[in-house]
């Protein structure tokens, strides 16, 4: 039809396939969160940064790892992105955020301790934010190395069996429960839809029940 090949779709009078709805990685519980926390502050505290700052932030492991020092800006809370920035990841060149846009990522305040205890201002601004053991450095960490301290450190000798970037999906809950919109959730996590944002939910029909039960009126009251 884009060509005026045809004048009717060939596949107009196709039923659309139902879609099965989607499941989102299975999160902490509160245990777990403690479990976790505990034991990460004790044998790896700078992988504990990184991981809270996927919880904090909702950015993507590749994005995380792709972040320099540039693109903090204390004074903003955020990690400011400029469109077609890129980096390159195992020599090969990537963009910096999914989306080739401007993008600004919010900081809240326990994510923004964190990073000042890294002392970042102490570095050159072209050192990755998470280098060699997870410290800035010239040369930005492999993403897999956290998933294989995450397999031995949490799966393997805290035998909970949860994937880590399920600790997005708990990060955009816990937002939720604490009153935040979807646009501002989605503004932060770089998705371009509130459906993709909705999608990383678990709690959302929860939430949306208790903002109707907390603001629903009898039928008789003024």
């Amino acid at each position: 039809m884009q060509f005026d090949v045809f004048d009717v779709s060939p596949i107009a009078t196709f039923e659309r396939l139902k879609e099965l709805e989607a499941k989102s990685f299975e999160t902490l519980t509160s245990d777990e969160r403690l479990q976790v926390y505990v034991h990460l502050a004790k044998v790896h505290p700078d992988f504990l940064i990184y991981f809270l700052l996927i919880y904090h932030t909702a950015l993507r492991p590749k994005e995380l790892v792709s972040l320099q020092i540039s693109n903090y800006h204390e004074k903003a809370t955020s990690f400011v992105i400029e469109a077609g920035e890129t980096v390159t990841l195992l020599g090969e060149t990537h963009s910096k955020t999914k989306t080739q846009k401007r993008r600004f990522v919010a900081i809240p305040p326990e994510a923004m301790e964190l990073l000042q205890s890294m002392n970042l201002k102490q570095y050159p601004e072209n050192y990755f934010i998470f280098s060699t053991g997870f410290k800035p450095g010239v040369v930005n960490i492999d993403r897999k190395r956290a998933t294989e301290i995450w397999h031995r450190e949490v799966i393997a000798k805290l035998k909970i069996n949860k994937k880590m970037y399920g600790v997005k999906h708990l990060g955009i809950d816990d937002k939720l429960e604490n009153d935040t919109s979807i646009d501002a959730i989605q503004s932060q996590a770089g998705h371009t839809t509130k459906e993709m944002t909705k999608r990383y939910s678990k709690k959302l029909k929860e939430v949306y029940q208790k903002e109707i039960d907390s603001k629903s009126k009898g039928f008789l009251e003024d």
